[in-house]
């Protein structure tokens, strides 16, 4: 059966029926026998299409994480490094891709952070961010070694919930194993993290718990 006895059939138009073709042999094989005893078959594609961008779920949250680093700096680039990860985002597997919305989820966007602590943030260090993704993609522990604004250093083990946007400051929103409460970690004062084999267990309402509305959280979470 050729497109126009298709688009016949199913009364819709010829670019219709091109269309949902293209869309249906990303996502399978479609393998025609001519003749009057000849048909169609479908073959599942095990493998990502071709053109599709192979990145590991944590290497695509790495990545995703240091556009939202980059782009809290400000400096005019925000949109070009949102833009850009985009494409990055189109190009991934479908499985990947919406693996990758679903974790995108738990990050939230809120106001802008005061001068106050504008003037004396920095920017998140690179292997930070990259080992965060492993726990917020897992959903297992890790563990922080935490500056505070005095200069103290403490390592600490927690469960990491969610991230919170305040350009140019992130903050890592998690339950502290150790001192058995919520809190929340600046991401320019985390000196090293690592994952722990250990899986979340504690449950956070962090929209209640950090209180995000008074951070200038709107109801629906950034997404990739």
């Amino acid at each position: 059966m050729n497109r126009r006895a298709l688009a016949e059939r199913f009364s819709v138009s010829e670019r219709t029926v091109a269309r949902d073709l293209a869309a249906l042999r990303r996502h399978v094989v479609i393998e025609g026998t001519p003749g009057p005893r000849g048909g169609i078959r479908l073959i599942e594609r095990h493998s990502a299409p071709a053109g599709a961008l192979a990145l590991t779920d944590e290497e695509a949250v790495a990545l995703w994480l240091a556009v939202w680093a980059t782009a809290s700096r400000g400096g005019g680039i925000e949109s070009q490094a949102l833009r850009a990860f985009e494409k990055v985002e189109r190009a991934l597997a479908p499985e990947p891709r919406a693996r990758l919305r679903a974790i995108s989820r738990r990050v939230f966007i809120g106001d802008a952070a005061g001068e106050h602590l504008v003037a004396a943030a920095r920017p998140p260090r690179p292997s930070v961010v990259a080992a965060l993704a492993g726990p917020l993609t897992k959903r297992t522990a890790a563990r922080l070694t935490y500056e505070d604004a005095e200069g103290r250093r403490t390592v600490r083990s927690v469960e990491p919930h969610a991230l919170l946007v305040q350009a140019p400051l992130m903050y890592l929103l998690a339950y502290d194993r150790d001192r058995a409460a919520p809190r929340m970690f600046r991401l320019d004062r985390i000196q090293r993290a690592t994952s722990l084999d250990s899986a979340v267990t504690s449950r956070l309402d962090v929209w209640r718990v950090f209180d995000l509305a008074v951070a200038g959280v709107r109801r629906r979470p950034a997404t990739a």
